[in-house]
């Protein structure tokens, strides 16, 4: 397994003035990636030492940078070269990694709608991140990243339109890979290659942290699956592949991808084409990232009332038959024979509450959640694998929370079962909109 070096960490000392430094750094605007390096072609002055030797004030791009991370900047610019060029070196990169991914965001393109938006218009806008080498890949939700655990992974971040990151939620990279905007840094120009080790098998995803509220809405978002490290692995969307099953390694047949969204018509049609990118977001200053309840009545980020509902980037249609909400398309809705094992990995990326209701014919298994295996060492004597029968068939998660859950199908009866996927409302808990998928069983 590669070993990527890293601070250990200690205890804070106030009297260290980079430590002081680095403990308050929140409390500045967000660089990005331009922002620390100079646009003459040399490190930006900020990085060097007061006329005393101590550290500049208080700016995060002190802490960001490393004294081995000025040197790769130093010896790769060119002087008078165009900023856009530039590309921000990773620290303690290793060349040689395992595995690698490029993304970049996709603006501006539109998807229909199966009923007017609040505009009255049959089609809303959604961002996404796609491979760019790809010659047709999926952008709502954004390409699938998928690693096998324990093995270095690049990931290059190449903004097509402003500045972004990707943050890969729910891994433990160094900070200055962990793509956390308003902490760290934004991806401007020529990119960045973020550095991780991939983690335990399980469920994850990446998304945009520039400003979370609204770029998770818009659809920039996709998954991250890391896969057990046996042969064949990373396996393809949809399956076959294999997973942990406590200690043990499960075999599947197919896999479902169930990425449920809800979407309010109003931040795609009028927040961000009025007030861009940076829609809700504050001003300098600690607690001042973003823009809070009132302080600007046209944007109102904290009002959300979705009128769309998602699975998987497939629109629920009311009108749909033999039921409301039916989602029949395959990659959501799969088509088994009998005996054959079913891998569902879900994933909330709604902003409202999620519960779903099987059927009595089907009782899932329960085998992880947030990418941590139930009943794996080192933490077998916490947690174990679960029969959702033993919760009433229900299972209910809130926003980022995934759940994995195994299907044995041997003794489910042939025809159509139909899930239930309940949204309601994060604060008063009314039902917004049931929409239903399907399994079918043949025999």
């Amino acid at each position: 397994m590669a070993v990527i070096p890293r601070d250990q960490g200690h205890p804070y000392d106030e009297n260290d003035p980079m430590e002081r430094i680095m403990f308050l750094q929140h409390g500045v605007a967000e660089p990005d990636s331009f922002d620390l390096i100079d646009r003459a072609g040399i490190v930006n002055p900020i990085l060097l030492p007061q006329a005393d030797g101590s550290p500049q004030p208080t700016d995060r791009r002190v802490s960001l940078l490393t004294p081995d991370t000025v040197a790769a900047l130093q010896a790769t610019l060119t002087p008078g070269s165009a900023p856009e060029s530039y590309t921000l070196p990773t620290p303690d990169r290793i060349a040689t990694p395992d595995r690698s991914f490029a993304r970049t965001n996709v603006h501006g393109l539109t998807v229909p709608v199966p009923y007017p938006t609040k505009a009255g218009a049959l089609a809303v806008e959604v961002w996404g991140f796609v491979d760019p080498a790809g010659a047709i890949a999926p952008w709502f939700p954004g390409t699938t990243i998928r690693c096998k655990e324990g093995e270095l992974v690049h990931s290059t971040l190449l903004p097509k339109k402003g500045s972004h990151t990707i943050h890969h939620h729910g891994i433990e990279p160094t900070p200055m890979n962990d793509g956390v905007g308003h902490a760290t840094f934004l991806v401007a120009g020529g990119g960045y290659t973020y550095q991780w080790l991939a983690p335990d098998a399980g469920t994850y995803f990446y998304h945009c942290h520039k400003n979370t509220v609204l770029h998770f809405e818009l659809g920039m978002y996709g998954l991250l699956i890391s896969d057990p490290n046996v042969p064949n692995a990373p396996f393809i969307d949809g399956g076959p592949g294999a997973v942990y099953r406590g200690n043990t390694i499960r075999n599947y047949h197919k896999e479902a991808i169930w990425v449920l969204d809800d979407i309010d018509s109003r931040w795609h049609e009028t927040v961000q084409p009025q007030h861009g990118v940076g829609a809700g977001m504050g001003g300098t200053g600690v607690g001042a990232e973003f823009t809070t309840i009132g302080q600007n009545t046209g944007i109102e980020l904290h009002r959300f009332e979705p009128d769309f509902f998602v699975v998987s980037g497939v629109f629920a249609d009311p009108a749909s038959q033999p039921k409301p909400n039916l989602i029949t398309n395959t990659l959501v809705s799969p088509v088994m024979n009998r005996g054959e094992t079913l891998l569902i990995r879900t994933l909330n990326a709604s902003y409202t509450v999620v519960t779903l209701k099987f059927p009595s014919q089907i009782d899932p298994e329960v085998i992880a959640m947030d990418g941590r295996t139930f009943g794996r060492a080192p933490f077998m004597s916490y947690s174990r694998p679960f029969k959702l029968s033993t919760q009433n068939r229900q299972l209910t998660f809130t926003t980022a929370n995934r759940w994995d859950l195994l299907i044995d199908t041997s003794s489910v009866p042939s025809g159509t079962h139909f899930v239930d996927a309940e949204f309601r409302h994060w604060r008063t808990n009314d039902l917004l909109r049931t929409v239903t998928m399907q399994i079918v069983v043949n025999s």
